[in-house]
């Protein structure tokens, strides 16, 4: 587990700034239950992962397993639904 701040110190006495490696992501509103859907617009093929608390997770309506690298190409819908479990996060 780490524990991040935004937009990251300096704290000097040769400490590196420190902070999110993605910002965006940090800065997302923790979804309700109903989950969401995401386009992609890229022109690149993406790799994802979903990770964490149980979900229901499609590629244009396609079932597909969490915990493993997902090829995303443009214009495709990425959806997550949580699933009743322990946790509170999806990844």
């Amino acid at each position: 587990m780490t524990i991040q701040d935004l937009p990251g110190r300096r704290i000097g006495l040769g400490i590196p700034q420190s902070g999110p490696m993605d910002s965006q992501a940090l800065e997302t509103i923790t979804l309700p239950g109903t989950g969401c859907k995401l386009e992609f617009h890229s022109f690149a093929v993406q790799v994802v992962a979903i990770t964490s608390k149980l979900a229901t997770v499609k590629i244009n309506r396609a079932q597909v397993s969490m915990w493993a690298c997902l090829t995303v190409s443009k214009n495709a819908i990425l959806s997550i639904a949580g699933l009743p479990s322990p946790g509170f996060r999806v990844y």
